[in-house]
């Protein structure tokens, strides 16, 4: 998308053409592109959220999470691990190695997030403190 609404494409010409007309009749050029703008700087504009709108996905709220929620993985799978290995002699042997694993995931999931677009990164969040950190404070 060049940020002009004329230079707009789609895999259907004839669609393109009657979408085009329709916002040309109502005057509305201004108003679409500067929607179109806001939706882009939003992250907002994907081709995943649009395969998953296509699926009948509810994208609402997609690119939104809480940065809590990213600090309680963290914690769950980087720092707790961490300081469980170096600072408890009960997590000797052949059971550090599990520490180490939850740590290397933690990571993983942090390398994930931080290279993920807008879009994904609110299902990262959720993923990952359903997944992990709401069982983990729950349960421990």
């Amino acid at each position: 998308y060049t940020g002009r609404l004329r230079d707009a494409q789609s895999a259907n010409t004839a669609d393109r053409q009657r979408i085009l007309t329709e916002i040309q009749h109502r005057r509305q050029e201004a108003e679409v592109e500067r929607a179109i703008r806001v939706l882009i700087a939003a992250g907002m504009s994907t081709p995943n959220l649009r395969r998953a709108n296509t699926l009948g996905v509810d994208v609402s709220g997609a690119g939104r999470y809480r940065l809590a929620l990213v600090y309680a993985i963290c914690w769950v799978f980087i720092l707790h691990p961490v300081c469980h290995t170096a600072f408890e002699p009960s997590c000797d042997g052949h059971v550090r190695w599990m520490a180490a694993l939850q740590a290397f995931e933690g990571i993983m999931w942090l390398v994930f997030f931080k290279r993920s677009g807008l879009d994904m990164r609110g299902f990262a969040a959720s993923a990952g403190t359903y997944l992990g950190a709401f069982p983990y404070f729950t349960l421990w």
